[in-house]
């Protein structure tokens, strides 16, 4: 016997206008950038080398960290290497150390997912997608096992900006916040923005650099 069909649930626009969701407080530059997201679902953090990824994603984690949210950081890329240490003794993450996990080494999807589900981390950090493995479909079973924890992918892209390889782009379509680094700032490109739409990573580089364009 067929199942019966399941009636999708429904709700008013009133009711709906009336619902309340959770949000994370920026203020200051990173309100200016990204005014106040949601607090679960997808991110995505995309840029060429040297344009001033890492630092901003060091960065954006301590702002986390101050706002008291739980932050587990796989350090997939750079792992144990001195480059990553002085940008954590840079952007002074120490500060905040009792709300970061740094995990240092390759682990594979299976472990992953089973970190993620047993972790109280609020925040999972997954530097690159590319150097963790995972899949498009991974990426996607993640958004719907965690939807409570915020996940952010840092992605490479290619020379022309868009995401590089399939699992990279499969991040970038489900992120609510799509974050590109260029030049040395971190500019908006998803649902949320602040009243300026960026941040800027190092700001007499970008200064410097934007100049040009602006």
């Amino acid at each position: 016997m067929a199942k019966k069909a399941t009636r999708q649930r429904a709700t008013s626009i009133t009711n709906f206008l009336n619902m309340t969701f959770e949000v994370i407080e920026f203020t200051g530059e990173w309100l200016l950038a990204f005014g106040r997201p949601e607090k679960g679902g997808i991110w995505y953090v995309g840029g060429r080398p040297t344009n001033g990824k890492t630092s901003f994603v060091v960065q954006l984690i301590k702002a986390l960290a101050l706002l008291g949210l739980r932050v587990r950081f796989y350090n997939f890329e750079e792992q144990e290497s001195i480059t990553m240490q002085n940008t954590i003794r840079m952007v002074g993450l120490a500060e905040v150390a009792r709300n970061i996990v740094m995990i240092n080494s390759l682990i594979d999807y299976k472990e992953l997912k089973a970190e993620i589900a047993s972790t109280r981390n609020d925040v999972i950090v997954i530097d690159t997608i590319q150097k963790s493995g995972i899949t498009a479909k991974q990426v996607e079973e993640l958004r719907e096992l965690f939807p409570s924890k915020l996940i952010i992918f840092v992605c490479h892209v290619q020379p022309n900006g868009l995401p590089d390889k399939q699992p990279a782009n499969q991040a970038y379509r489900e992120a609510s916040l799509k974050i590109f680094c260029d030049r040395f700032r971190a500019i908006s490109q998803g649902r949320y923005f602040g009243e300026r739409g960026y941040f800027n990573i190092w700001k007499e580089k970008a200064d410097e650099f934007w100049a040009v364009v602006e």
